[in-house]
Order: C-alpha cells, then structure tokens, then sequence
C-alpha cells in the first residue's frame, strides 16, 4: 500500500472515528484555514486524488496526529476507537469547566439578588466542592491522554481508557 492509499484510508478512519460526514469535516476545516470541496475530500477518500501536503498537514493537525501517522502506516479500528474516545473525555472535560464557569457565575448572581444572608435555597458549597474535585481530576485527565496519544505514535499498546479512568478514580461501570 503507497503513502497515499494510507493517507486515503486514514483520513477516512479518523473522520468516521470523530462520527462526522464529510460536510461537518469540510465545516471544521474551512474553520481551521483549509477550503476543501466536497467532491475533493470524496476522491481523497477514495484514493482518487492525492492529498496535497497542506491538506494532510490541516488534517493531521485536527486529529491530534502526526503527518507520519497520517500517511506512513495504517490506522487500525482499534486506534480509531481510542481516538474516539480520548475525543470524548475531552470534549466532556469541556464541558464540565463549562459547567462549572456557570455554576460560579449563577451562584454569584444570587449571592448578589438575595445578599449573603441564609436563604431557602440550598447551600452550593457541597455542589463547589464536587465541581472542583472533577475539575481537578479533569486537569490530572489530560497529561494521561497525552501519554496515550504518544504510546500510539510510537506503535506501542496503549492503556485502555477503562483503565485510566480506573487509576483516576472515575466510575466507569457505565461505559
């Protein structure tokens, strides 16, 4: 298989591992700098048109991975899958720092309507306290998902997700 049957079928791997159509993928490159038709990026898929080097160097740069990776060695379903998944721990610690912001924006704002006197309301220094510890496991979360994305680059078998999440002290019974 040549580099750019590789690049072909990664591309295509990693769009599908992000669960985005070909026109969310071109959305997001448009908003990274890259303009990309809709029948390019269908022949670039399908191995009909080489990828020019400033398309890998967008796409590799949007999925957290190195032009080598992109294009030297298949990306297996296995990868993929992980790659989904360090997506979604991330955009859910996203979206708890987002939650979190509103929470202590909200808790502000009634503080300041009803004064700091006791009111019937609850307390939110149980809520405070829980956003912060999940917030502060969050930020030991991402250097762990660096290390993962590295054990992949340099062929090495990463450790589950489960398993993180497992030393992290997160219950993952769930998944």
């Amino acid at each position: 298989m040549s580099d750019e049957t590789y690049a072909a079928a990664n591309l295509k791997t990693l769009r599908e591992s992000k669960n985005l159509s070909r026109q969310n993928l071109i959305d997001e490159m448009k908003e990274h700098g890259l303009n990309l038709h809709s029948t390019s990026l269908r022949r670039i898929e399908e191995g009909i048109q080489p990828m020019k080097v400033n398309e890998a160097s967008h796409f590799a740069d949007y999925f957290g991975i190195t032009l080598d990776q992109l294009v030297e060695r298949p990306i297996d379903e296995k990868f993929a899958a992980l790659q989904r998944d360090l997506n979604l721990l991330l955009d859910a610690y996203g979206d708890l720092e987002k939650a979190l912001f509103d929470f202590v924006l909200q808790t502000k704002i009634a503080r300041f309507s009803y004064g700091d006197e006791p009111s019937t309301k609850a307390e939110p220094a149980e809520d405070f306290e829980l956003l912060f510890k999940l917030v502060a496991k969050g930020e030991q979360l991402i250097p762990r998902l660096e290390e993962i994305r590295l054990e992949i680059a340099d062929g090495r078998e990463p450790r589950s997700v489960d398993e993180l999440l497992n030393d992290l002290g997160f219950d993952n019974g769930s998944r």
